[in-house]
């Protein structure tokens, strides 16, 4: 009878040692990610743990994504378009993986030693056919931070080839999380170009904040996370200080005359130029 009692204490342990162990990992139900971003236009990403679902027979998370774009100008911030769709993670012992191409791929291995490196994504090269098609990223650092009393382990994560691309440190539950601006400073992995003849400046991201109600909430910057969401058009959008538009350019730097959701670069008849989203 004894010796029954105590295994069953220890199961109990057990399973309580294991959903501990992966409390920390990635965020829980109803968690919210915010994060800046500075693409060729400007704008805000919100993450949320919207809730679970089946892959593959994997329990999964859905992390439902919201891109909201930016005009600014003349000293005014307006919301510009808004896009959404959603990511699936799931998580086992100290690794995270995302989905993407019917395939779960390593996003964060909080386990990981320096040195140690994975791939985040493979296939075919839908944005620059220059890049390679299997993305890899490297663990150049780990270590602890405390955040709300919490003590979470950290890797820094180093992009080595591919189009897809991670940088910067990334936090047990929370992911990459960098409070400066990074090239694909983002939780989950983003396209980049390869080719060394198209610009790669406006692939820039920075972490605002992000909250669960057992962590609190961890930010970065001293004024409200997300941004409302609105809608400028063509005519509204080209209105500015009564310059004339002379030419407008996509990012791969051709002239194009009818812009239809899509980033461009303006140039005006006083000679300046600037980036906007166009719907």
């Amino acid at each position: 009878m004894k010796t029954t009692i105590l295994k069953s204490i220890l199961l109990i342990l057990g399973i309580f040692a294991v959903t501990f162990s992966h409390a920390q990992v990635w965020g829980v139900p109803g968690a919210t990610w915010h994060y800046e971003f500075d693409d060729f236009g400007q704008g805000f990403y919100t993450y949320t743990y919207s809730g679970d679902t089946i892959v593959d027979g994997f329990n999964c998370q859905k992390i439902d994504v919201e891109l909201q774009w930016i005009i600014t100008g003349n000293g005014v911030t307006i919301p510009g378009a808004l896009n959404q769709y959603t990511e699936i993670t799931r998580f086992s012992n100290d690794s995270v993986f995302w989905y993407r191409n019917n395939d779960f791929f390593l996003l964060y291995d909080f386990g990981a030693s320096i040195g140690d490196q994975w791939v985040i994504h493979q296939g075919g090269n839908l944005f620059d056919p220059e890049c390679d098609t299997t993305s890899i990223v490297s663990v150049s650092d780990t270590g602890v931070v405390t955040i709300n009393g919490q003590d979470l382990r950290f890797i820094e994560l180093t992009y080595v080839q591919g189009q897809y691309a991670m940088n910067g440190r990334a936090i047990e539950r929370i992911g990459v999380a960098n409070a400066s601006w990074h090239p694909q400073n983002l939780p989950f992995p983003g396209q980049v170009t390869c080719d060394s003849n198209i610009i790669t400046e406006y692939f820039f991201h920075h972490f605002r904040c992000y909250t669960d109600n057992d962590l609190g909430t961890y930010s970065t910057v001293n004024e409200a996370c997300d941004q409302p969401t609105a809608t400028l058009y063509l005519e509204e959008l080209l209105i500015k200080d009564d310059k004339e538009v002379i030419r407008m350019f996509n990012l791969l730097g051709r002239e194009i005359q009818n812009p239809k959701n899509e980033l461009v670069i303006i140039l005006y008849s006083d000679g300046s130029t600037e980036k906007k989203f166009i719907d």
